[in-house]
């Protein structure tokens, strides 16, 4: 057993040639401080070391080059290894673990190395390799190769967490495995975030379990294990079975959703997404800071992410953490919380062995070896019978050659009582012949046809797989072009129906709008009417008042001149 601190990486994603940020400066920079690389904020001169820092146009088989080639290793002899992704969202995370056509990602530059490495070692070892790949999102576990069957997760006997009943598929070329990534891709939940419109909105795990075991030493116990049956009576020796050694790693390719801000901008399925995968990173960073202070209690317990990750942080694996960060200036607070994780994670020690099984019903390629072994044994049988049958013809010849012998001998011949001894002699021979050779032909044929129709069987269902998987891609795929044409079918249909929303809704506006100017004109209309009356009222008044006036002015001067004369 040796011990091995996590491994910290980071990764700059560089400021787009044009947009919001187009202009600005970087608020982080690569530095070298020694050996150690570090990242330093923009004006400032300090900063934080780690393993490896990628920036600029780095590419992802640059980044593999760095760490591939020795994960890779570890997992060949038998070791452990995970490599998971932690930033937040739209920082590179998905692009770096699964790539573009012209950028493939981790997973499958990995992937490849090790097909690599088991086509330049089939001469020397025997190689067993299949996949899982699992994705947690709201807290719930999902198989991504089985329809998204719900699992449940259980705790072993080694203090170490699985999720129960995921679908393994074996895989013997790169192609097959590639295959497998897009089976779950179609399947795995993308949504809409803060900052980016195709974002992860789970966490997945894909896992790679290699088995292996040298031809050197198999042909060797094999050879002393033929011999130890010889001296016990064909019995097998439990010390050889105890020799038979088969190494078992595992390598977890974690893909985590991104961190982001609550916000109310989306529906309540996006803010339900958002609470769970921040709680998730919660614990985890919780496990970190942890394992950074060497406490006794690591709440494992408190995420289904943290409680599938017990064995790669502080347990038997050897891990790597690639830190993501926006280089914008906006981006800023999100990026320095993505550092100071990565600074904790850089603390956790993890206690790393071989992973070797002797002895275990859980090794599958010890599994097929043993059914192997079986059908050899009915072979063996089947040729001792041989041997035996062989040998019952050689005596018959034997005393058929004795009997033309005594009958044809010229010493006086044979009396009938022996001619009748050896006639039935000869009768009980044939019919011991006959009915070995029967039994010989029976078991012969019996394991024949065994044999033939094991591997028959193994044949139409290997092909009936393939022609299912074939059958339901295609169907999928038909699935998912009728969806996508229904969706943009609903969608218009969708646009048109808020399009005409929005003209009614304009319309009852200049109804409205009309209405109230109607309402206003017949008011004013009315205020004018008044206006009217009441000025034609104050005008008969005064007209009134003038021609009483009038009158009683020229009543005064008739009353005058009237005086006067």
């Amino acid at each position: 057993m040796k011990t091995s601190n996590v491994r910290v990486s980071a990764r700059i994603r560089p400021l787009p040639a044009s947009g919001s940020s187009h202009g600005q400066k970087p608020s982080f920079g690569a530095s070298t401080l020694g050996s150690q690389k570090i990242i330093v904020e923009t004006g400032k001169t300090k900063g934080v070391g780690f393993h490896e820092v990628f920036e600029g146009k780095c590419s992802n088989r640059d980044i593999f080059d760095s760490l591939g080639n020795r994960i890779v290793s570890g997992i060949m002899d038998g070791f452990n290894a995970t490599v998971f992704m932690y930033g937040q969202t739209g920082s590179g995370k998905t692009h770096t673990m699964i790539g573009t056509k012209d950028d493939p990602g981790l997973v499958q530059l990995v992937s490849n190395s090790i097909f690599d490495r088991i086509e330049k070692d089939s001469e020397s070892k025997n190689f067993l390799v299949r996949c899982t790949y699992v994705e947690i999102y709201n807290e719930n576990v999902y198989d991504l190769l089985n329809k998204r069957a719900k699992l449940e997760i259980k705790l072993e006997k080694n203090d170490s967490f699985v999720a129960e009943g995921n679908k393994e598929i074996f895989v013997k070329t790169f192609d097959d495995l590639n295959r497998v990534l897009k089976l779950g891709a179609r399947t795995k939940t993308m949504g809409v975030s803060n900052v980016n419109e195709h974002s992860s909105r789970s966490h997945t795990i894909f896992s790679i379990i290699v088995e292996s075991q040298d031809n050197a030493a198999v042909e060797s116990l094999a050879e002393e294990e033929e011999n130890a049956k010889l001296k016990e009576g064909g019995k097998d020796d439990p010390a050889l079975e105890e020799q038979k050694i088969f190494r078992v790693a595992t390598l977890n390719l974690v893909d985590l959703a991104g961190s982001e801000s609550f916000t109310t901008k989306f529906g309540h399925t996006q803010q339900q997404e958002t609470k769970s995968i921040n709680k998730s990173l919660s614990a985890l960073k919780s496990v970190v800071i942890a394992l950074s202070k060497s406490e006794k209690h690591v709440p494992y317990r408190n995420s289904c992410l943290t409680k599938l990750l017990k064995r790669s942080l502080g347990g038997n694996a050897e891990t790597d953490i690639i830190i993501t960060l926006h280089a914008g200036a906006e981006y800023l607070k999100e990026s320095k919380y993505t550092i100071d994780f990565g600074s904790l994670a850089k603390k956790v020690v993890c206690a790393v062995k071989e992973n070797v099984a002797s002895n275990s019903d859980k090794v599958l390629i010890r599994k097929y070896k043993a059914e192997l072994e079986k059908i050899s044994e009915k072979l063996r049988k089947a040729e001792a019978l041989a041997k035996e049958k062989q040998k019952a013809d050689e005596e018959l010849r034997e005393l058929a050659q004795m009997q033309r012998n005594m009958i044809g001998s010229p010493r006086g011949g044979v009396d009938e009582e022996s001619m009748g001894r050896i006639l039935k002699l000869e009768n009980l021979l044939e019919e011991e012949k006959m009915g070995r050779m029967q039994a010989l032909n029976s078991a012969s044929s019996r394991d024949a046809f065994v044999a033939q129709t094991i591997l028959k069987n193994e044949m139409e269902m290997e092909k009936r797989l393939a022609d299912m998987r074939l059958i339901m891609e295609h169907e999928r795929e038909q699935l998912i072009a009728q969806q996508t044409r229904e969706n943009s079918t609903v969608r218009s249909e969708l646009r048109e129906v808020m399009l005409q929303r929005r003209e009614i809704d304009q319309l009852k506006n200049s109804l409205q709008e009309e209405r109230e100017q109607k309402r206003l004109l017949q008011q004013a209309l009315e205020n004018a009417e008044n206006t009217i009356m009441d000025l034609t009222l104050q005008m008969s008044s005064v007209n009134s008042q003038m021609f009483f006036q009038k009158s009683g002015n020229a009543q005064q001067t008739s009353d005058a001149g009237k005086s006067t004369a």
